[in-house]
């Protein structure tokens, strides 16, 4: 990768252009525990809560497996779930 990237700032230079250059880096593995019945739908713009206590989920209030969460997120943060598809922003810690 590193051969990848000093090949695309070299062809910037070579063509007199800036090369702009983002990385998706791996976050912690942050799980949601237990939902009922498997599964629940989430409805945009409803309240959900996020526990750190291991609790069996609902569509007001799920569990998940990072205790430290609470201390890493700030009001106006946004959370994803689902690889990104799901996105929950922080009201209040």
């Amino acid at each position: 990768m590193v051969h990848a990237l000093k090949t695309y700032v070299k062809a910037g230079k070579t063509l007199g252009k800036d090369i702009a250059i983002l990385l998706d880096t791996k976050g912690p593995e942050i799980r949601t525990r237990t939902v009922e019945n498997g599964s629940i739908e989430l409805v945009a713009g409803a309240d959900l809560i996020v526990s750190m206590e291991d609790i069996v989920g609902n569509t007001e209030k799920i569990s998940v497996t990072y205790e430290d969460l609470i201390h890493d997120v700030e009001v106006g943060s946004t959370i994803l779930l689902d690889d990104g598809l799901i996105g929950l922003e922080v009201k209040r810690n």
